[in-house]
């Protein structure tokens, strides 16, 4: 039995069971019932992920907790760590950690993934750890990033690596192709929207606490610094180092989101088990405390908070308060996808200067010009409404009735 982890577990259960299905989830949620090697946003495995779930998008995540769990031991056995059975803890009581087991995100899929790539690299199975790169970036397409530090460790086996990559992922990587080069090119256009490093930085405090990153930090720039490190301990910098210094120099021309470097950590958080000590064994228990901290006050504010505050959420109770005679009309991913998931498929008309989604490439505008309601604000829908566009607000979030000129006159 591994220390803690039962109690993680529940912990994982019980939000999971506790919080309202996201906006994400739902839009994964609708991925999952047409199946492809690509979509808008991403690679398809969420959706092959959530598929498992047959209608239930946590439940792959609770269920494959143990395997996870027991391949994050294995990691840390290779690696050297002197407490392996312990390391399952400073990955999952984080609360990044907590997310990827209990809640439906492209990082999910990706949290037993990566713990078994780290098993690969330490084992120095390096075929193995292509395939599983490969199928990472099946699943998200900055799993690419691994590749500058294990090619930098398989100087005898890059090619085979390599190969591994294009071979596994080539079904997602031919869809891109032939779709105007997306996932990929969505992100790209991402770039340019100006510098948010002090941003980024605040959100890695958050993802893995403010103790591991400080500590993290100060692990990897004394290994660059010590020309005396043994080759694990160099690698392990070289794999989670490699990453942040990308993600930093990315947030320099882009907000990053605080959970997209999020799995760069778990080879630090490696090289932080190897050499633990009083200050970071107190850092390391104060995350595991704040993770709990965090999944507590998610389910609070998840299923009592107003629906205004934090993101779009909870299927049943949106559609409870869109009437269906108010012939709404979705602006965003988010709205569709909720409602989707309630079982309303409602017409979807991007909002003016919004983020583009799977949606677009599926055209639903509305079958009428006027008499609906625009699930957004009166710019959102601009000059698309051919009666009079009157501002008000539907489940707490700005929305716009587009009226006819023959209703307003009544």
């Amino acid at each position: 039995m591994i220390p803690g982890l039962p109690g993680l577990w529940a912990l994982a259960a019980c939000v999971a069971l506790g919080l309202p299905l996201t906006a994400d989830e739902a839009y994964y949620l609708d991925w999952s019932r047409d199946l492809a090697w690509g979509y808008y946003d991403h690679p398809p495995g969420i959706a092959f992920w959530v598929a498992l779930g047959f209608g239930h998008p946590r439940l792959p995540a609770l269920i494959l907790f143990p395997i996870t769990a027991w391949l994050l031991v294995r990691a840390a056995v290779v690696w050297e760590v002197e407490a392996p059975r312990r390391f399952p803890l400073w990955v999952l009581g984080t609360p990044i950690g907590l997310a990827g087991v209990c809640l439906a995100t492209p990082d999910t899929p990706l949290l037993p993934l990566t713990a078994a790539l780290l098993w690969a690299l330490g084992a120095r199975r390096f075929g193995v750890a292509g395939l599983l790169i490969g199928v990472s970036v099946m699943v998200k397409s900055s799993a690419l990033l691994w590749l500058p530090g294990v090619l930098w460790m398989a100087r005898g086996a890059r090619l085979a690596v390599c190969a591994a990559v294009i071979v596994v992922s080539a079904p997602h990587l031919g869809w891109s192709l032939g779709n105007g080069g997306l996932p990929y090119a969505f992100q790209a256009g991402r770039l340019g929207q100006g510098v948010h490093l002090l941003e980024a930085m605040l959100g890695q405090l958050l993802v893995v606490t403010p103790g591991l990153a400080w500590f993290g930090v100060r692990a990897l720039v004394r290994t660059a610094r010590d020309r005396h490190a043994d080759a694990r301990t160099r690698s392990l910098a070289v794999l989670g180092g490699s990453q942040l210094v990308v993600w930093a120099a990315v947030a320099c021309t882009t907000r990053v989101e605080a959970n997209w470097p999020a799995f760069a950590w778990m080879p630090v958080l490696l090289l932080l088990a190897r050499r633990t000590g009083p200050a970071v064994e107190r850092a390391q228990r104060f995350a595991i405390i704040a993770t709990v901290g965090v999944g507590i006050g998610a389910v609070a504010l998840g299923r009592w908070g107003p629906p205004e505050w934090g993101p779009l959420r909870d299927p049943e109770a949106l559609s409870a308060c869109v009437p269906p005679a108010a012939s709404p009309v979705a602006a965003r991913y988010q709205e569709k996808a909720l409602l989707a998931a309630a079982g309303r498929d409602v017409p979807y008309w991007p909002a003016n200067g919004g983020r583009r989604s799977e949606y677009d490439r599926r055209p639903g505008r509305p079958g009428k010009a006027c008499g609906f309601t625009y699930l957004a604000t009166v710019a959102a829908l601009g000059d698309r409404c051919s009666g009079v566009a009157v501002p008000t607000r539907i489940c707490g979030r700005p929305a716009t009735l587009c009226v006819c000129p023959g209703d307003l006159a009544r």
